[in-house]
């Protein structure tokens, strides 16, 4: 075994992924919240966008749920250097529509715009096997602030 070869940590691998299965229930939010905290934990992602990473998963997975027939669902998270992808499928072939303007007194309608918003790209394709699709966001998190120039370091 070449020397170093054990040496690696979470922030120096290329590529690395989280999968889960899950029924299409409401519950199955949670599950999959608690997946991508722990792969977010894993990767040593920044805080704030973790929390953004595990809120806009729960968008897209409760979307999945509401319109997926008591199915099991999937879904991935995934780390390709230091951008963050996230994908679920559902049982439903229709186009997902990002609404220009939510009804302010609907409770329902605001995840696909809060993706819009806050992801660096976005979007969806059918599955060639069955009748349904993945919708898939990207994140590129902001790296750590640079230290304070003026406090005292270890270099």
């Amino acid at each position: 075994m070449a020397a170093g070869a054990m040496d690696v940590v979470p922030d120096q691998v290329a590529y690395s992924e989280y999968v889960i299965g899950f029924p299409a229930e409401k519950r199955s939010v949670a599950m999959v919240r608690t997946m991508v905290r722990a792969a977010c934990r894993s990767w040593r992602v920044p805080d704030e966008a973790a929390e953004r990473m595990e809120l806009l998963a729960s968008e897209v997975v409760t979307n999945a749920v509401r319109v997926s027939d008591g199915e099991i669902l999937q879904a991935r998270v995934r780390r390709v250097l230091s951008n963050l992808y996230f994908d679920c499928e559902d049982s439903h072939p229709d186009v997902p529509v990002i609404p220009t303007m939510p009804d302010p007194t609907n409770p329902n309608g605001r995840g696909l715009a809060l993706i819009d918003l806050l992801a660096r790209a976005h979007g969806w394709h059918r599955l060639p096997t069955r009748r349904a699709k993945t919708f898939w966001f990207l994140l590129s998190p902001d790296p750590d602030p640079d230290p304070d120039p003026h406090s005292p370091t270890d270099r």
